[in-house]
C-alpha cells in the first residue's frame, strides 16, 4: 500500500491547524521549512508513519510516536503535554520546546534530543526513562525544573540555569557531562540548588551527579548526622574509574547548615576507606550561598562539608570492669555512638563490650 504524502507549506503567517488531534496512520506527513502547524488535542504518529519537521509543529496537548512510526527533521517542536517515543525519532538538528501550565513527562525511547528547551509557565519536566541532549538544554524561564526520579540525563550544554530552574536529583538519577579541564557547572538541588562544579586535569571523562537532602554517617547509608555539617550530601561518579585529578565546588544555603556548623572554618569531605575524611579547615567563599572547593581528588563517591569541631560522639554508661591482667572492658553498658561509620561502630563495641 502506497502511503499517503501530505506536504504542508504554509508561507508567511499563515497558519496550519489540526483542530482537534493530528494522527498520522501510516502516512507521510512533511512540515516544511518557513510552515507552521497546530494540533490542538496532540500529535499521534504511528502505524509506520513518517512525520517530518523542518518549519514548526506546536501542541498544547501529548505528543506520541509509536509502532514502528519515524519523527524526524530539523525544526522545532513546542510540546504542552507528555513527549511518549516508543519508535524513532531523529533529531536533526531540531529544537523540542516544553510550553505550558501543566506538568510532562517524557519517554526518550533511548533516542536523543539535539536541543531542549524548558519555556513552561507551571509544572516539571519529568523523566520516565534516561535522556540524552546531544546538544544544548536551554532553561528559558523561572520555576522550570527538569526532575530526574531514577533516571539519568546526559547534556552537552547546559544555559539559563539559577536557583529557579535547574536540574532536580530527587531520586537515584544524576545528572551526567563530560568534564576535562575547563571546569563543568551541574546546576543540580533536590528541594534547593547545590551546584556542583567539576574541572579535571586528568583524563576528560564521563561525570556523574546527583545531590540528597542529608548527610549520612556512613556515605550512602546509616544515622542521619545532625550537627556541625552541612546538611547535602553530593553523589559524584565517573565512566571510567581511575585518570581523575578533579577539583571539586560545591555550594550550599546558609539554611543547610547544622547545629554548629562554622562555615568560616570547614572543608569539604570524601566518603572513602569505610570513614568520612579530614582535611584543613579553611573560610568559605560567599555570603549565603557558600562555596568550598577541594584539589586533587583522583577516586569518587559522597562528598560533603564539615565543621573543624566535626568529632565523632562515643556515649557509654554502664559499669567499668579493671581486670588484674590489665585489661578493661565495660559490662552492662548502653553504648551510643553517632557520627562514624558502621564498620568503626562495630569494631568500638566489640573492643568495649565483653
Amino acid at each position: 500500500m502506497k502511503k499517503l504524502l501530505l506536504v504542508i507549506s504554509f508561507l508567511g503567517l499563515l497558519t496550519g491547524f489540526a483542530g482537534a488531534q493530528l494522527q498520522n496512520n501510516a502516512a507521510d506527513i512533511k512540515v516544511s521549512s518557513g510552515s507552521y502547524l497546530v494540533a490542538l488535542n496532540g500529535v499521534i504518529n504511528t502505524n509506520s508513519g513518517t512525520c517530518t519537521v523542518e518549519g514548526t509543529l506546536r501542541t498544547p496537548g501529548d505528543l506520541t510516536n509509536t509502532a514502528g512510526a519515524t519523527l524526524q527533521g530539523n525544526g522545532q517542536y513546542f510540546i504542552g503535554g507528555n513527549w511518549t517515543n516508543e519508535a524513532v525519532f531523529s533529531a536533526g538538528t531540531s529544537v523540542v520546546t516544553f510550553t505550558g501550565d501543566q506538568g510532562s513527562a517524557v519517554t526518550s525511547g533511548g533516542d536523543a534530543f539535539y536541543n531542549l528547551a524548558l519555556d513552561k509557565t507551571i509544572g516539571d519536566l519529568t523523566l520516565a526513562d534516561e535522556m540524552n541532549v546531544a546538544n544544548t538544554l536551554d532553561f528559558q524561564a523561572v520555576d522550570n525544573y527538569i526532575v530526574l526520579d531514577n533516571n539519568n540525563l546526559q547534556v552537552l550544554h547546559i544555559t539559563g540555569y539559577d536557583a529557579t530552574r535547574h536540574v532536580r536529583s530527587t531520586g537515584t538519577g544524576f545528572l551526567v557531562r563530560t568534564v576535562g579541564g575547563s571546569p563543568v557547572v551541574f546546576p543540580v538541588g533536590n528541594t534547593s540548588y547545590n551546584p556542583a562544579t567539576l574541572s579535571n586535569a586528568g583524563a576528560s571523562d564521563l561525570y556523574f551527579v546527583r545531590v540528597a537532602d542529608a548527610v549520612l554517617s556512613d556515605g550512602d547509608a546509616g544515622a542521619p548526622l545532625t550537627a556541625d555539617a552541612v546538611d547535602r550530601t553530593w553523589f559524584i561518579e565517573e565512566g571510567t574509574p581511575d585518570g581523575s585529578d578533579l577539583t571539586l565546588e560545591v555550594q550550599w544555603n546558609g539554611s543547610e547548615e547544622l547545629t554548629g556548623f562554622d562555615h568560616t572554618a570547614s572543608y569539604v569531605s570524601h566518603y572513602t576507606g569505610g570513614s568520612w575524611d579530614a582535611q584543613p579547615v579553611v573560610s568559605a567563599a560567599g555570603a549565603d550561598p557558600y562555596t568550598l572547593t577541594r584539589t586533587g581528588i583522583a577516586t569518587l563517591s559522597p562528598f560533603a562539608v564539615f565543621g573543624g569541631g566535626f568529632v565523632p560522639v562515643i556515649d557509654i554508661s554502664g559499669i567499668i570492669l579493671w581486670e588484674h591482667d590489665g585489661v578493661s572492658g565495660v559490662q552492662n553498658a548502653n553504648v551510643a555512638l553517632t557520627g562514624m561509620p558502621s564498620t568503626t561502630r562495630s569494631r568500638l563495641r566489640t573492643a568495649l563490650l565483653p
